[in-house]
Formats: structure tokens, sequence, C-alpha cells
């Protein structure tokens, strides 16, 4: 029994002491094969965290037809931008309405049904899913790049919403992205800093921030309306109080730093109350893998 306790103890130790590795992402633009004429100019973004296809995507890049890696890149896609993939080759890389889900490998052959072009799958994304189960298998395009990095996450209306402050409970944000405007909004639900009185309502805040982003960030003017009652029409009065600054990490999570003409600065936490298909955050570090394909070099 010491023996087996010993043993036991060990391996604990040598458990505890010896912790996985987490599974590096790297991204990849997928693009017309430079070998094939050009003819839409579009692209999108393929995450890997395997070392195996990294491997695969990295050798195909540097040596094209004679690295022995498929051109053809098999990928699940699912409804909905992740913040991530986007159209690094089109003016102003805009992002895409679907991302990368699943990584089939890379083959010579695939059926004809999953082919297609980036834009082509943009213009119906729902459609082109449900014809394919969501596979996706560009012919004519491959891997061309690695990038040097994950890509800045991009603010798009897939963030519009309702968003909970996770440090102070009963106070958020409901945000509204303007897209071709460069615009963004929100309302601050709050409250102010001398507490509750004795007519309900007196105690809540009514703020509002708006301005532009650009990629990540939101640089808002902050304003505070006061002087309204309770269905009543009278006039009330609107005020710039300062700066708000929101900044997003993926499409659940964020941050917002104000501040106020009156000296009050601050950070807190944003999360997300309900997720919307308009904006998914990926799951894990990067796309699992979904199958063997049996095609070209797609190895299990």
């Amino acid at each position: 029994m010491r023996i087996f306790t010993g043993v036991v103890v060990a391996v604990v130790f040598l458990l505890a002491g010896s912790p996985v590795a987490a599974q590096e992402t790297v991204w990849f633009v997928v693009a017309e094969n430079p070998i094939i004429q050009i003819a839409h100019g579009d692209s999108y973004l393929l995450p890997l965290s395997r070392p195996e296809d990294i491997a695969d995507a990295r050798r195909r890049i540097a040596e094209g037809p004679d690295s022995g890696v498929g051109s053809i890149a098999t990928v699940t896609i699912a409804v909905g931008g992740d913040g991530f993939n986007r159209d690094v080759r089109g003016a102003g890389t805009p992002a895409w309405s679907w991302h990368v889900i699943g990584f089939g490998g890379f083959g010579d052959f695939a059926i004809e049904l999953c082919d297609g072009w980036p834009t082509f799958v943009e213009q119906d994304v729902q459609a082109f899913i449900a014809n394919t189960g969501g596979e996706m298998c560009l012919w004519k395009y491959s891997v061309v790049a690695e990038l040097d990095a994950q890509p800045d996450f991009a603010i798009s209306e897939g963030l519009n919403g309702a968003w909970t402050n996770t440090e102070t409970l009963g106070q958020g944000m409901f945000v509204d992205v303007v897209a071709e405007a460069g615009k963004f909004f929100l309302g601050w639900f709050t409250y102010g800093t001398d507490g509750p009185t004795e007519r309900p309502g007196d105690e809540h805040a009514w703020m509002t921030a708006q301005g532009t982003f650009q990629g990540d960030t939101a640089t808002l003017d902050a304003f505070l309306t006061t002087g309204g009652r309770f269905d009543d029409p009278a006039p009330v009065s609107t005020r710039k109080i300062g700066q708000v600054t929101v900044t997003f990490s993926d499409c659940d999570h964020g941050s917002v730093q104000y501040n106020f003409d009156d000296g009050r600065t601050g950070t807190f936490a944003l999360a997300r109350i309900a997720s919307r298909p308009g904006c998914v955050t990926r799951v894990g570090d990067g796309v699992a893998r979904k199958r063997d394909t049996g095609l070209g070099n797609d190895n299990p």
C-alpha cells in the first residue's frame, strides 16, 4: 500500500508540474490561387490550431503545388460574423457575415456543390449553408499568406443589443451601431450619485453617448439628460458631460472607460446579455478539425 500511495503521489506531482501547452492559433489568408487568373479579388480568414494543419498551410504557401499539400481548403462555416473574418483584399477590409467553425483539411479535389467564392457566399449565407450543409470548398482558392498575429476585432452591427455592467448589478448599456455611417450610439442605464429619494425614479440617471468607431474601439461624447418626468411632454435639458471609450475583445465582451468633466473617471467590463446571430464568438483558440475528407493530402 505504501508503494502504491507513493506512486500515486508522484504521478500527481508530475502532472501538476507538467501543464499542457495551449494550442497556438495561426491565421491564414485564403484567396484565389495565384497560378489561376484572378476573377473576384476577394478572400477570407482561416484560423488553424492543429500543428499539422498549420505546417501544411505554411508548406503550401512556401512551395505551392510542389508542396504535396492540396490547394483546396475544405471548411465548415456558420451564419454570423465573428468580428475577425473579413476580406483582407477588399477595399476597407470589410467583415463577412459568416465565419469558419470547422476545418476538414487540404485536398486537390472537392465536390462542386460547396464551390463558389466568398462574395458569392455573402450574398445569401443562409441559402449557401442550407444547400451545402455548411461545407465550403472554393476550388480556385488556396492559402496564400499568413498573418503576423490575430487580426483586430472589428465593431459591426452584430454588436447591437443589450449589454450588462458585470461589476454593478442592475446597470448596463444598449448599443446601436450604424456601420455604413461609421456611427456608434449607446444608452447607459445607471444611477445618480445622490442615491434614492422619496420619489421613485429620481435615483436613475439618463445618460447617452454617441460618436464614431474604428476597428475594435468607439470614441464617444457622453451626455446627461435631466428635468424629465414620467409620461410628461415637458421639455428636458441635455448637456455634454465628458467622454466614453468602448472597446470590444470579441462578440460577447468589452470594456468601458469614462472621463467626466466633473473629475469622475473609471473603467468597467461589459458582457452581452443575449447573443445575436450577427456576431458570434469563436469557440476555443482555433477551429476544430471536423473530419478526414479523404481528399488529396488530408490525413486524420
